[in-house]
């Protein structure tokens, strides 16, 4: 989020961090379900 932040500012609002892993590779799977999860606490999304 921090790389991407400083590359293109015009977005950096909003950007948001979902987890810190460790330097473990980020799958598919777990960056949607993590997007999907992060909307639903903020309401965005009713399913």
């Amino acid at each position: 989020c921090e790389i991407l932040s400083l590359e293109v500012s015009e977005y950096s609002q909003k950007l948001i961090s979902l987890s810190e892993i460790g330097g473990m590779p980020m799958t598919a799977d777990w960056a949607i379900e993590s997007i999907i999860n992060q909307e639903r606490k903020e309401g965005k999304r009713g399913n």
